[in-house]
């Protein structure tokens, strides 16, 4: 009957029926791999800045269709019925603070209407500027970011939320000694 047809359908979506709607990848691989990373020679002291970065490898293979996978950017630049991108971040002290996220540059690809859009493709890294307070002490300070995305090519998979806690390390505040042999670059206010 046609109950036990709608409720096969919907079963059928998603992952059971993936290769026959054409949203196949290789074997063991999702179309997009997330992870935060905060660049080496951050050695971050009271008053210092740190970026940490959010990185989406999206999968350059295209689905069966040969349509390739994507994510959509932050709700200002996407117009479309799929979710955008969403990023945050917080830490549970007051010495650190997150500020505005870093967008990257989009893309434009046509979707299945013949509308152009806004995405995201292949690697593609988020800036998560976060300020040290000037008195913060030293230790290590947690930090919870999460990303909402939603991953599409001929057609669109569910959005998913990935969360992550970044260690920032900040090192005590230790003034370095002028070098006494250049004096011209030493000035009193």
């Amino acid at each position: 009957d046609m109950t036990r047809l709608l409720f096969a359908a919907v079963i059928c979506i998603v992952p059971w029926c993936s290769n026959a709607l054409g949203l196949a990848v290789q074997p063991g691989r999702k179309p997009v791999v997330v992870s935060i990373h905060i660049p080496d020679g951050s050695n971050p002291s009271p008053g210092a800045q740190v970026v940490v970065e959010v990185v989406a490898d999206i999968t350059r293979e295209a689905d069966k269709k040969g349509i390739h996978w994507h994510i959509y950017p932050r709700e200002q630049q996407h117009k479309g019925v799929e979710t955008a991108t969403r990023i945050t971040g917080k830490s549970e002290s007051d010495s650190i603070v997150v500020g505005e996220i870093d967008w990257p540059k989009t893309s434009i690809v046509r979707n299945v209407a013949g509308e152009f859009q806004q995405v995201y493709e292949g690697r593609t890294v988020f800036k998560v500027p976060v300020q040290i307070a000037d008195d913060a002490m030293p230790g290590e300070y947690k930090l919870d970011i999460a990303i909402l995305y939603q991953t599409c090519a001929s057609l669109c998979l569910p959005p998913t939320t990935e969360n992550f806690e970044a260690v920032i390390e900040v090192k005590g505040n230790s003034p370095q000694p002028a070098d006494i042999t250049d004096q011209t670059d030493i000035r009193r206010q």
